[in-house]
C-alpha cells in the first residue's frame, strides 16, 4: 500500500504508527533501555552496572533513609 504524506496528516499518531508499522517513541525508548541493561549485565557497556543502580537507589530513596 502506498501512503502519501498528505493522507497521513489526517490520521492520529497511533493510526499512523500502525499504517507505517512503526513503534511508538515510548516503546523505542523502553527497548533501548532494555538493551542497555542487557549490555551492562554482560560487561559490554561503558556504564558500570553496579554504579548505575547504586546511583538510582540514592535518587529514589528519601534523603533521611540514605546511609541508615
Amino acid at each position: 500500500m502506498i501512503v502519501t504524506k498528505l493522507s497521513l496528516r489526517k490520521l492520529s499518531y497511533d493510526t499512523r504508527l500502525k499504517e507505517l508499522r512503526l513503534w511508538s517513541l515510548e516503546d523505542r525508548r523502553k527497548r533501548a533501555d532494555l538493551i542497555e541493561v542487557y549490555k551492562m549485565t554482560r560487561g559490554l557497556s561503558v556504564v558500570d552496572f553496579n554504579k548505575f543502580f547504586l546511583y538510582w537507589i540514592y535518587i529514589l530513596l528519601p534523603v533521611d533513609t540514605v546511609g541508615s
